[in-house]
């Protein structure tokens, strides 16, 4: 699917879905290569629903900063897969509502947050919630970039992580959250 595309859907108010089926050999992952950004219109949706896993890639940002843009990332449709957001990438929704889940079965990590991540929702809200057998529910990495929460006025992000026999949540080694503001709640659930 192109990105063009979707740009101008969104651009004009209306909602776009991307949903992936298993097909033969291929697991029906998706992988975002060229940046999202909604730059007029309503309010609208941009939902991906991955059979299996899904994947910004380096340097790939979704957002908007025309109304607000409300993001679905959901992988593990087929039950198993992962989101791997571990290049520099924004996601920012304009004051709209952030949605990332997925659920592994076998050993490896449901949700990874890479160290140039940025959430901004502004007014809006995120709810990350990964769940994995035997891996780590949300893995939230620390290293040369910064991991941002950002949100104003009655924003909120929650970040919540479950684990079969692995870990709940896992933060690098330092302090994850480098720059959060007055009124930013972040709620942290593990186990």
């Amino acid at each position: 699917v192109n990105n063009g595309s979707i740009e101008s859907a969104l651009n004009s108010g209306t909602s776009v879905t991307v949903t992936t089926a298993s097909a033969g050999s291929a697991g029906g992952n998706i992988t975002v290569s060229a940046n999202i950004n909604k730059t007029a219109g309503a309010d609208a949706n941009l939902t991906l629903n991955a059979n299996q896993s899904i994947t910004l890639g380096g340097n790939v940002n979704i957002t908007s900063s025309t109304g607000a843009l409300n993001i679905t990332l959901a992988a593990s449709q087929s039950g198993t897969g992962s989101v791997s957001l571990t290049g520099s990438n924004v996601l920012s929704t304009n004051g709209g509502v952030l949605n990332i889940s997925a659920t592994d079965t076998g050993s490896a990590n449901a949700i990874t947050l890479g160290t140039g991540l940025a959430v901004q929702v502004g007014s809006g809200s995120a709810l990350i919630s990964g769940t994995a057998n035997s891996g780590t529910g949300v893995v939230m990495q620390y290293g040369a970039g910064n991991f941002g929460l950002n949100t104003s006025g009655s924003g909120n992000v929650v970040i919540q992580g479950a684990s079969t026999s692995g870990t709940g949540m896992l933060q690098g080694e330092e302090r994850v959250l480098e720059k959060v503001d007055d009124n930013t709640q972040v709620g942290w659930v593990g186990g």
